[in-house]
């Protein structure tokens, strides 16, 4: 009697897997203040003018090594970090995120619709776990608006000024291509098998009645769009004005305290669209019987993660140039939580 194969580990475990795996990492790295120091600050937060936390020990740390002229198993590990950290690529190369995101959106399109080698593997690996699907509605509509999001975040990148020249770590623009192309994926892939029924007629583009979870998820998806842009455009604003007035010599930084009515409530109100657009998202995908879809919902832990971290950092950055009474009571990212 032959023993069947055993099953191919599920492309959706393994993008959950991937999620929560890379949130792990960053709050390990955010929680051991020498790897927090060289790894996640960056723009304005890494380039105050004031030391960090640390900085004064590790500075008189060197000077001993320096002094001794020994090499200990620290020091060396203090040597790879600073060699590690200095990999950086320019913050403006968040705009390849978006690119990617469109691009990824605009490739799963061709892909699903010639039933081609990629889509038919991932067809492939569900069909064998035999997961409840998204419907054909909520694939869709959720491939849209994963573009939609791609393409707005794009467009801002390009055409809203800003005359940053700060640096990040390259491990940032990794984590963060990474993100996107999964994204890419995880969007429909709880509905690839009910993509089949796509023929490439008009009827594909006749939107089905819409589903409780679409009245709740799209206000939400586009409402958080909206504040998110509106937030954009003002940062942008500010930083532009600011800049101008920057030019005068008695000018110490190009950075001012923003005073939307948004960052009342929160630090950093556009982090917190963000994670309300992959919350939205995941109700919006959840397959039948669920209230959430898994695989997105695994991205929104991440998205909360990832901006949380900086959101804190933020909320530092902000008390020490402007005073813990000028931000006042307002939240990190999330209003009246954290």
């Amino acid at each position: 009697m032959s023993v069947p194969p055993p099953k191919p580990i599920s492309i959706v475990f393994l993008l959950q897997a991937g999620y929560l795996s890379a949130s792990a990492l960053i709050l390990i790295v955010w929680a051991i203040p020498v790897f927090r120091r060289r790894f996640l600050e960056y723009g304005a937060r890494a380039s105050s003018g004031e030391p960090a936390e640390g900085a004064a020990s590790d500075q008189a740390s060197k000077k001993s090594h320096e002094a001794n002229k020994e090499l200990s198993l620290v020091s060396l590990f203090v040597k790879a970090l600073d060699v590690a950290a200095k990999i950086q690529v320019p913050h403006s190369w968040f705009t390849s995120f978006y690119v990617v995101s469109v691009l990824s959106s605009l490739f799963w399109l061709v892909e699903v619709f010639r039933v081609g080698d990629f889509y038919g593997l991932i067809v492939e690996n569900r069909i064998a776990h035999q997961r409840s699907q998204m419907s054909l509605s909520q694939t869709k509509l959720a491939w849209l608006l994963m573009l939609i999001q791609g393409s707005r975040r794009l467009y801002e990148s390009l055409t809203l000024p800003s005359s940053s020249t700060s640096r990040m770590w390259i491990g940032h623009w990794v984590i963060g291509i990474g993100f996107y192309v999964a994204t890419g994926v995880a969007i429909w892939v709880e509905g690839a098998v009910t993509l089949l029924a796509i023929d490439g007629t008009f009827r594909d583009l006749i939107p089905s009645a819409p589903s409780l979870r679409t009245f709740i998820a799209l206000p939400m998806f586009m409402l958080a769009s909206g504040l998110q842009h509106d937030v954009h455009t003002y940062l942008a604003s500010l930083k532009k004005s600011s800049s101008t007035s920057s030019s005068s010599p008695s000018s110490k930084s190009q950075y001012s305290l923003p005073v939307h009515v948004a960052f009342g409530l929160s630090l950093t109100p556009h982090y917190f669209a963000e994670c309300i657009i992959y919350l939205s998202l995941s109700i919006l995908t959840a397959p039948s019987g669920s209230w959430l879809n898994g695989t997105i919902f695994c991205a929104f832990i991440f998205t909360a993660v990832n901006l949380g971290v900086t959101a804190d950092g933020t909320r530092e950055w902000y008390r020490k140039r402007f005073g813990a009474e000028k931000i006042g009571s307002a939240a990190r990212m999330i209003p009246g939580i954290w």
